[in-house]
């Protein structure tokens, strides 16, 4: 009879523990977000690394971010695989530094080439140019878990709302 009812607690507690993992934590603890920016769960039906997300799902997971913060994401097709599948890039940021993520790479490129651009010109553009933080994740086809940082990451930064994560989309744009 004991038996049985330890049992039967144990799995009461395992169940009941369930749900209290199946939710997307904050990247950073204590963070709290904007609920209008969706989890990964809420789009794919998992939480943030409970299981392998889908090349599919990670695209669909960036255009419901596009869909939700639309002044604050870009996103376009940068090449095929050699299958003739597209992959991605996605800039976060700001709905300034978005909405003229043009010049800033236009401005990007001035800066790379001294022989178009006068060290006067140089330090105009640096006045107002945010800084361009590239990360590239999954490089290689069997490295699953960075497709998870990208999205725990890109979450994290459209539904953050403390200062010091604003101040980073203020002064950054991060592809």
């Amino acid at each position: 009879m004991l038996r049985r009812l330890f049992s039967g607690l144990a799995a009461a507690l395992c169940l009941a523990a369930g749900p209290a993992f199946a939710e997307d934590p904050p990247l950073v603890a204590g963070a709290v977000y904007d609920p209008a920016i969706p989890s990964l769960e809420s789009v794919v039906g998992h939480p943030t690394g409970a299981d392998i997300t889908r090349v599919a799902d990670i695209r669909r997971y960036f255009e419901a971010l596009r869909a939700a913060a639309p002044d604050r994401v870009a996103m376009g097709e940068i090449a095929r695989t050699v299958e003739g599948r597209p992959t991605y890039w996605v800039a976060l940021g700001s709905a300034r530094n978005i909405a003229r993520l043009d010049q800033i790479k236009a401005n990007a490129r001035a800066l790379a080439d001294p022989r178009r651009t006068t060290p006067a010109q140089a330090q105009a553009i640096i006045a107002d140019q945010p800084v361009i933080v590239w990360l590239a994740f999954s490089v290689h086809g069997n490295e699953i878990s960075p497709a998870d940082a990208s999205i725990a990451l890109a979450r994290h930064l459209l539904a953050a709302r403390d200062a010091t994560t604003q101040a980073y989309l203020q002064n950054t744009v991060v592809v």
